[in-house]
């Protein structure tokens, strides 16, 4: 049986979303990833103040969530697009798709 192209992307969601949801778990949390997040900053600016190490670990982790949420979105509007192409995907995300359409 062969999935449509909308059923593929709305299974994608559902693992993304389920990928996002143990993101959100303690395991993830800020003071469990600041255990190598942390070192690996000191390590990259090693004249950098904790203070400053904890900001950039933050913004790190603000651009991960603004991230995951951003896959999560294509993935839900390629899967309610479907096969109907009447709704256009922006021209910059068009240019990121390969020849035979996916991505």
């Amino acid at each position: 049986m062969r999935l449509s192209r909308g059923a593929k992307y709305w299974i994608a969601s559902a693992v993304w979303a389920a990928v996002i949801s143990i993101l959100s778990t303690n395991t993830f949390s800020s003071g469990h990833t600041s255990r190598f997040i942390i070192p690996e900053l000191g390590w990259l600016f090693p004249h950098s103040r904790m203070e400053t190490l904890e900001v950039m670990q933050a913004v790190i982790r603000k651009t991960a969530h603004l991230t995951e949420y951003f896959i999560l979105s294509i993935f839900l509007f390629l899967a309610r697009r479907g096969s109907d192409h009447s709704c256009k995907l922006p021209v910059w995300l068009q240019k990121s798709q390969s020849t035979d359409g996916t991505i």
